[in-house]
């Protein structure tokens, strides 16, 4: 019985490491139409709403897919993510806008950087 259980526990990590990685390369590449897939498969298989998936997966680094989209300049990506988490703030203080990372940085610091460093080729 034990064994059966750490196998589950395993595929359910592996599950998990994949459902992350997909949603934050979407945002990071920009690619709206994919996110909204991810989150929505998320959504379903948590039983919770869009703004609880964005809010709570995130990397190592406790980077959100807004801040994958905000670093690398998704304006798309970003606005979906920022009218998501506004139309539910009110209703379940949404911290998606004000997430912060490991290292203290919120989507908007990183974005704001971005666009004054210049990028490496």
């Amino acid at each position: 019985m034990g064994k059966s259980d750490g196998t589950n526990k395993k595929q359910e990590f592996g599950r998990a490491r994949e459902a992350i990685t997909n949603m934050l390369k979407a945002a990071n590449d920009g690619d709206v139409a994919k996110l909204k897939e991810c989150v929505a498969k998320q959504a379903a298989y948590d039983r919770t709403d869009d703004a609880g998936v964005l809010s709570a997966m995130q990397d190592g680094n406790e980077r959100r897919a807004l801040h994958f989209a905000a670093k690398a300049g998704k304006l798309p990506t970003v606005t979906y993510i920022v009218n998501l988490a506004a139309e539910l703030e009110a209703a379940q203080k949404s911290d998606i806008v004000d997430s912060t990372d490991i290292e203290g940085e919120t989507p908007l610091s990183l974005a704001c950087r971005e666009a004054v460093e210049p990028r490496a080729a």
